[in-house]
């Protein structure tokens, strides 16, 4: 071997030394046209080691693929970090904003829908992937062209703010020869609580999920006897936190929700991030001296568990179908003898950028319809709305963001 060989080896041999001191073992950077400093990449790949402790979930050996993320005006955002062991594929989606990273969304469960993706990638609201190339905006999870798509003239970017415009109603048939349906309700379940119950932010429209914690926090206040949040008794009526005159503690807790899950975060606007939802109401719990546990439960068969054990769900959807007219808090009675039947259910469908909304899922009904000899399911889960009434939501037509089951516990 010569001399010049054996001295091209030595140096390959360095720097391959080098570069083992400089990244973790096992860990590589792809960055795509993305400039990330080391110090940007050890704070968010810190941030997803610590989500994934709390998970149980180990990713000391993970690969990163980190990109570039734009708000709605096309104005850098933040990044999309893909990471992936072995046994698993997840993401996170960071906005930096005032010099420090803020984390979005995120998952362990599977890639982002940029992932093997080229264009820019704008992220313009929770649950809304875009890829603009060519001058053309698409839907990064379809590939499909978004013919109607304009961008903002200002950073924009919305949560759970339960915009009301983007709706419309929809009438479901279905026609069978039986039907039975398994059906539960948490007992005792007050619903009756709305934004313009805030004695601050009553007039808001972003505040779905302060809404969603005081409806929540009332339940295992009953559950509790008072003793979580020992309520005096111009504080209490009927049992349930009050909504009236100078003693208005719903919206008293209302506004302290409003502060801890950092609603309208973004720029005064942007109603709240899920994973802020939790945070704030866990903030207050603790205060309160008892304990929380988070249980994830996007599945139908997750969320009928928890409930059935007495923990309510927040549920946050980006396009949902709420039962409405005839249907809307009574559904179709079930038919167990065989014969000719066709049920209505009849819903006000709510999507968009701005429509994703927090509620609060108490009660389940699932149908099992008997069609042509074979069995379909109607999916159902009983939800206080966050308008003050109660309805159901369909599971199989709409699209679930996030659920948590949160216990709370001495």
């Amino acid at each position: 071997m010569s001399l010049t060989k054996v001295k091209l080896i030595f140096i390959i041999i360095l720097l391959c030394f080098c570069l083992s001191a400089v990244l973790p073992v096992a860990l590589c950077v792809y960055a795509f046209g993305t400039v990330i400093t080391d110090s940007e990449f050890d704070t968010v790949t810190s941030m997803i080691e610590v989500m994934s402790t709390d998970e149980n979930i180990d990713v000391t050996e993970a690969v990163y693929i980190v990109n570039d993320v734009y708000y709605s005006n096309e104005q850098w955002a933040g990044y999309v970090v893909d990471f992936s062991t072995s046994s698993l594929n997840g993401y996170a989606i960071f906005f930096k904003t005032d010099e420090s990273f803020v984390l979005v969304e995120a998952s362990f469960d599977h890639s982002s829908a940029y992932v093997g993706k080229k264009g820019m990638f704008v992220y313009p609201s929770l649950g809304y992937y875009f890829v603009k190339t060519d001058g053309k905006y698409y839907d990064a999870e379809t590939m499909e062209e978004i013919i109607d798509y304009i961008p903002t003239e200002e950073p924009a970017f919305y949560a759970a703010c339960s915009n009301k415009n983007d709706r419309e109603i929809v009438t479901k048939k279905i026609t069978y020869t039986k039907s039975v349906a398994k059906i539960y309700t948490l007992d005792d379940f007050y619903f009756n609580y709305r934004n313009k119950d805030s004695i601050i932010h009553a007039l808001d429209s972003n505040n779905c999920s302060n809404v969603a914690g005081v409806i929540a926090l009332n339940y295992w206040n009953k559950i509790y006897g008072n003793d979580l949040l020992k309520l005096t008794a111009d504080e209490l009526h009927e049992g349930n936190i009050s909504t009236r005159g100078d003693k208005c503690a719903a919206g008293r807790y209302m506004d302290i929700f409003y502060d801890y899950m950092k609603t309208n975060w973004f720029f005064g606007t942007g109603g709240t991030l899920p994973s802020n939802c939790y945070g704030g109401f866990e903030k207050l719990i603790a205060e309160k001296g008892y304990k929380t546990q988070r249980i994830k439960c996007k599945e139908y068969s997750q969320i009928c568990e928890n409930i059935s054990n007495g923990y309510p769900v927040f549920i946050t959807s980006k396009d949902y179908y709420f039962t409405t007219g005839a249907t809307h808090t009574e559904l179709p009675e079930v038919q167990p003898t065989n014969g000719n039947y066709t049920s209505s259910f009849i819903y006000e469908r709510r999507h968009g950028l701005r429509s994703a909304h927090t509620f609060i899922g108490y009660g389940y009904q699932c149908y099992n319809f008997t069609v042509n000899k074979a069995i379909e399911f109607g999916l159902f889960v009983k939800v206080a709305d966050g308008w003050g009434t109660t309805c159901y939501f369909n599971y199989d037509l709409s699209n679930i963001t996030d659920a948590v089951a949160i216990v709370v516990y001495k």
